[in-house]
């Protein structure tokens, strides 16, 4: 079984990258921020696809959120993550800073990808694959 781990999961491109991959047999990981959006995601996905979906809710905003989301979610499920779909982004209106205090759009579209690379890389076997929209 392959796992592949897709952040941005909810938004329009997030869910076609899903609704490709579970075609071919993946296990999908689908993250989000808003847990609405991934259950609604869920229900589509295992409905559509008669296939079990995980998802994962946390903040791309911040470390403290993307290491307390990914620590639960090894925690629950111990796999390995054979790819990573760096899909998330952020493109604010106007600036809005973190509680980090970081511009939004460069923790999102920058950090988080570099976070997320950085902390899962300890459950991804060799050959695994790391895709940044």
């Amino acid at each position: 079984m392959k796992y592949v781990l897709i952040t941005g999961a909810t938004g329009t491109i997030g869910k076609a990258i899903c609704e490709i991959l579970i075609k071919k047999q993946f296990t999908i990981i689908a993250h989000g921020r808003n847990p609405q959006k991934l259950k609604a995601l869920k229900e589509h996905l295992e409905k559509t696809y008669s296939s079990q979906v995980i998802t994962v809710q946390f903040d791309l905003r911040t470390k403290s959120s993307i290491l307390s989301g990914l620590e639960i979610l090894m925690k629950t499920h111990k796999l390995n993550i054979d790819v990573l779909i760096n899909n998330a982004s952020e493109t604010p209106k106007k600036k809005i800073l973190t509680e980090e205090g970081l511009e939004c759009q460069f923790a999102v579209n920058i950090l988080g990808y570099h976070r997320m690379i950085q902390y899962l890389q300890k459950y991804m076997p060799p050959g695994s694959r790391i895709i940044n929209v």
